[in-house]
């Protein structure tokens, strides 16, 4: 065991502590330690640090939920900004959830504890409306950290109903806080059907403060800045991948601003397409508004809301006459200030445009996206496992009980140790891993899956080209997990749903001649694994195809970019009119 993990885990004189009443230092303790395992990089446990884990766990719980225990003042917001931290530390020790200890502390003096404690991973089920009807302050804060351990919840039946059950009917004494965008990013795949409620409701808050702050935006004369705001510029991310054409194709025609709304630490990728980067951040006084209505902007286009708290205020800010939003987080803000959605005639259900897009939609030929060569040079693989390594390239939030039963049935209708899952969840939070590494293996059974820590690019394509053949989840699918197997040749199975995220897919593989390789519901995708793995004849048959595909033609060099410029002159044009005309009928540009 690392010797910081020695040191997150220590109990050495926390029981002094709590002896003597010294309440303080012992909060204090017990919050550095938390926050040190929500940053603690590990990804197994060995026998001494399983046990070190169990036994502050223990210590934990054991003093946290003494009665005499009175919380300080000033240490009472950590201990509830700390409930998904505690559930994911408690989710891999041996006492599993805080169940036990919920009954000890119920009660409105002990309110705090309660929200610390009480997390999706419980079994019992307590209303918010409890806790809002006590202090819809605090409530607010406790249930956008209860919604934080979705990365690694999901994957479990338990936690994953829990949090649809929060998420059903948002209370509507909630309060916007500065870590709502990940509920408002993580609702989507709680339960797609009924995240909107939470995004009206956080978008209809967020729009109130920024009223009140009694900024206003001056009417543009003329100018051509376009303001480009994302948090994801940079090398590799799926969002950059996607977008750098597009907004290359700007260039030449508008003063291109990039308005980067990503963490200091974060470098880069390249900023040439762009006069002028300004950093926006979260300042204790709040986002520079007016410094930003100063710039003048004629449009604001956003790639990923949601992805920063940044994106997601300016969002429901009016910085701009007009503005904008496509596929990064790929679905509506349902109720941001945010007047057109870029989306794909080619691919999305014309029919749900207006049920699942608040925003008026702008529907372009081809995919809605670029799609870049990967950084990655195919080689014949070595097979490293005499069993069919299957892989499954998914973020640890796209992956659910209703997925996982449909690898449990591919696992009995094959031999035993026929079948290897290989998961790659990919960009799951610090102190994340481990819980979800555990649910999979649960779910599953550890000798059918092997679940692989984050890694550099190069090294999970080696690891990806290891696979016989590739999974799309459902109902959450993607796009550069399509292009990175069919760049390495590798055959992938997808399930056909009703969003643009679970539609790019299908749409590839059909362009492909692959049509045979999409699913329409879950026993369809069952079946499609089945033979794929039965039938090795049929998989080589489906690897010499991809062997003579021309991805130039497919993916690459089919490059959509212009269309995107048209569909911004287009609206830079033409808005003015289609604002005052209160249509919500699509906008449809024609193919060049």
């Amino acid at each position: 065991m690392s010797q910081p993990a020695q040191e997150v885990f220590s109990v050495e004189g926390l029981l002094e502590l709590y002896a003597r009443q010294d309440w303080d230092e012992l909060s204090l303790r017990l919050l550095r330690s938390l926050a040190a395992f929500g940053l603690l990089k590990i990804s197994v446990l060995d026998a001494q640090a399983q046990y070190r884990l169990d036994r502050f766990v223990q210590h934990f719980l054991f003093v946290f939920s003494q009665p005499d225990y009175v919380i300080p003042v000033t240490h009472r917001a950590g201990f509830v900004q700390s409930n998904s931290v505690i559930s994911n530390l408690v989710a891999i020790s041996s006492t599993r959830t805080t169940d036990a200890y919920l009954p000890l502390i119920v009660g409105h003096d002990n309110l705090v504890k309660l929200m610390a404690l009480y997390s999706a991973r419980n079994h019992s089920r307590l209303h918010a409306k409890q806790f809002f009807d006590v202090n819809p302050q605090a409530a607010s804060i406790w249930y956008w950290h209860f919604l934080r351990v979705f990365p690694s919840a999901l994957a479990d039946e338990n936690a994953y109903l829990h949090l649809r059950y929060q998420l059903a009917d948002p209370d509507p004494r909630l309060q916007a806080d500065l870590i709502c965008c990940d509920g408002f990013f993580g609702s989507t795949y709680i339960n797609s059907q009924t995240d909107m409620h939470l995004k009206r409701r956080l978008n209809q808050a967020l729009r109130a403060d920024f009223e009140s702050t009694g900024v206003s935006l001056a009417p543009s004369s003329g100018s051509r800045r376009l303001g480009v705001v994302t948090g994801t510029w940079r090398e590799g991310h799926s969002v950059y991948r996607n977008h750098f054409d597009m907004v290359a194709a700007l260039k030449d025609d508008y003063e291109l601003v990039l308005l980067n709304t990503a963490r200091p630490e974060v470098k880069l990728a390249d900023t040439g397409l762009f006069q002028e980067v300004l950093d926006v951040r979260l300042q204790a006084n709040g986002l520079p508004l007016a410094d930003l209505i100063r710039q003048n902007f004629a449009v604001l286009y956003f790639t990923d809301i949601g992805l920063t708290a940044e994106s997601l205020l300016l969002a429901n800010c009016r910085l701009a006459p007009l503005q904008m939003t496509s596929y990064g987080h790929s679905v509506s803000t349902f109720g941001a200030d945010i007047d057109y959605y870029i989306a794909s005639e080619t691919v999305e259900d014309l029919d749900l445009l207006q049920e699942n897009y608040s925003e008026r939609v702008v529907l372009l030929p081809g995919l809605g996206v670029t799609n870049v060569r990967p950084n990655y040079t195919e080689v014949e693989p070595v097979r490293r496992s005499d069993r069919v390594v299957i892989s499954c390239s998914w973020y640890g939030q796209k992956v659910n009980p209703p997925l996982l039963r449909a690898l449990e049935a591919v696992l009995e209708r094959c031999p035993p140790q026929s079948v290897l899952f290989r998961f790659f969840p990919g960009g799951l939070p610090q102190g994340h891993f481990l819980p979800f590494a555990q649910s999979i293996c649960e779910s599953l059974g550890p000798e059918n899956v092997e679940v692989c820590p984050p890694m550099p690019y190069q090294q999970y394509m080696e690891a990806m080209n290891q696979g016989h053949f590739a999974l799309e989840p459902f109902p959450f699918g993607g796009c550069n997990t399509i292009v990175d197997s069919l760049h390495l040749r590798q055959p992938i199975v997808v399930c056909q749903g009703k969003r643009w995220y679970s539609r790019v897919g299908s749409a590839i593989l059909k362009e492909a001649g692959l049509s045979e390789l999409v699913t329409q519901n879950s026993q369809q995708y069952i079946d499609k694994i089945v033979q794929l793995v039965e039938d090795p004849d049929y998989l080589a048959g489906l690897r010499r195809r991809l062997q003579s595909l021309d991805l130039d033609e497919l993916l690459y060099s089919k490059n959509y970019a212009h269309q995107f410029k048209a569909a911004v002159d287009y609206l830079y044009a033409e808005h003015p009119r289609l604002a005052a005309s209160g249509s919500r009928e699509p906008v449809r540009i024609p193919a060049l």
